[in-house]
């Protein structure tokens, strides 16, 4: 992709989205806002592409410093060990200087949800498609006060099957006893979780 060939200019814009088969890098980002869109008006970011490794996201959010809303398909770690990640230093300084809140993500697993927790330390809303397996262990991480957690107050967790929440039923019962937490069952295909 040769961007800088191009002459548009979108001085207005605030979201950028990249599409499914772009491959996000360092070079790119600095293109883009060399020529067509001042970084520091975006606001929100979607990534549609699949394999997007957290690395790279992580660099891009390093030059976008005014985002406040990521929307991705899911997240690489690409061998990477996460507790090697979070002691880089873009990893370090972006997540002392990012202002994320609102984050929505269709592949998500426990592991990549504490990273995303200790990457936006101001997240406030997370929208997190199917969980399988680790849906509880998700659930009361998120829920359990800590450093990273204190800003965060809605959780909405989407399903593609009716018979999740019907599995689940048991667990989100558990939790809102245990929890000063209400929850939404919105249809059949999605839990809603929002605290104080």
């Amino acid at each position: 992709l040769a961007i800088d060939n191009y002459s548009i200019d979108f001085p207005s814009a605030n979201e950028i989205t990249f599409g499914k088969n772009l491959w996000i890098f360092r070079d790119l980002i600095m293109n883009i806002s060399n020529s067509m869109i001042s970084l520091s008006q975006i606001t929100k970011i979607t990534i549609n592409s699949e394999f997007i490794c957290f690395s790279n996201i992580i660099k891009m959010l390093c030059s976008i410093p005014n985002c406040k809303e990521l929307m991705l398909t899911s997240l690489s770690l690409e061998r990477i060990d996460s507790s090697s990640l979070q002691c880089t230093e873009d990893f370090q300084s972006l997540s002392h200087t990012n202002n994320i809140t609102n984050i929505t993500i269709k592949s998500c697993d426990f592991k990549r949800v504490q990273l995303l927790v200790n990457l936006f330390p101001r997240l406030q809303h997370l929208h997190i498609n199917e969980l399988q397996q680790e849906f509880q262990s998700i659930i009361k991480y998120l829920l359990n006060t800590n450093e990273n957690t204190r800003y965060l107050h809605s959780l909405f967790i989407r399903s593609i099957s009716k018979i999740w929440i019907k599995k689940r039923k048991n667990i989100i019962t558990e939790i809102k006893q245990q929890n000063d937490v209400s929850v939404k069952l919105p249809g059949d295909f999605g839990c809603y979780f929002w605290w104080k």
